[in-house]
């Protein structure tokens, strides 16, 4: 089973919950046994090969979890999932994209200062400068703060290489209403036994300010409005929470 993300969707909360599942074996240091989360093989590390992958996972006859965040928005990363694992079952986590892009801003500005390793154009400067320049000059793809963010167009792609049948689409608004559901939902899915499984909630963090002012923020719900509306009819579920200022 593949998390491809989106990133600062819940995807640490899946892997803490779903890594004490019996039947779920993940990625761990060859040399020390220690889990980890992001094996990003299909983006970063895909030129040490596939024997490289598959030495990270140590269990025979369990179900693999891959975790990597950085998979839905990586368009290359889609085909080389499925050329290796054509049979994957793969999850898709989403949250309101204003959120999960102030989310996104404040997780590097305030674990990682000053890291040029992501995709960020201004890197010691504010959310707002950082959106009006991705607006002026948008990254290719779905990279950036903004592009991350348009959920149904990296879904359709990702639909070309998998079958509708093998991608579970989560909303992480609903998870945090009625978690229990949703996780029994996702075992169903991954055709895993259902067992009692705490929900370990990750990275949610309380921050000394808002860094989207009223202004910034209703900028940036309606740059999503019609990527969400678009989304919805997708999905037959709407958010309301999402298209409100």
């Amino acid at each position: 089973m593949i998390i491809a993300g989106a990133q600062k969707c819940g995807t640490s909360t899946l892997f803490a919950t779903l890594a004490n599942h019996p039947g779920i074996d993940v990625p761990r240091d060859p040399e020390t046994g220690k889990a980890f989360k992001e094996i990003d093989f299909f983006n970063r590390h895909h030129q040490r090969g596939d024997d490289w992958y598959f030495s990270r996972f140590m269990s025979d006859g369990k179900t693999r979890l891959d975790v990597s965040p950085n998979y839905l928005c990586d368009p290359q990363a889609h085909q080389r999932m499925h050329a290796l694992l054509p049979d994957a079952m793969v999850v898709v986590s989403l949250r309101d994209p204003v959120d999960r892009a102030i989310s996104q801003y404040n997780h590097y500005t305030q674990l990682m200062p000053g890291s040029h390793d992501w995709d960020w154009r201004c890197p010691e400067d504010t959310l707002d400068v950082n959106v009006q320049s991705e607006l002026a000059s948008p990254y290719d793809d779905w990279a950036g703060i903004l592009n991350r963010g348009k959920y149904l167009q990296q879904l359709t792609h990702l639909l070309k290489f998998y079958d509708r049948s093998q991608v579970h689409v989560m909303v992480m608004d609903q998870w945090c209403v009625d978690p229990e559901h949703h996780l029994s939902a996702l075992l169903d899915f991954a055709g895993l036994p259902q067992v009692a499984l705490d929900v370990h909630t990750c990275h949610v963090r309380t921050y000394d300010s808002d860094p989207a002012g009223a202004e910034l923020r209703k900028q940036l719900v309606e740059f999503y409005r019609p990527h969400n509306e678009a989304l919805f009819d997708f999905l037959g579920a709407r958010f309301e929470s999402w298209i409100l200022p």
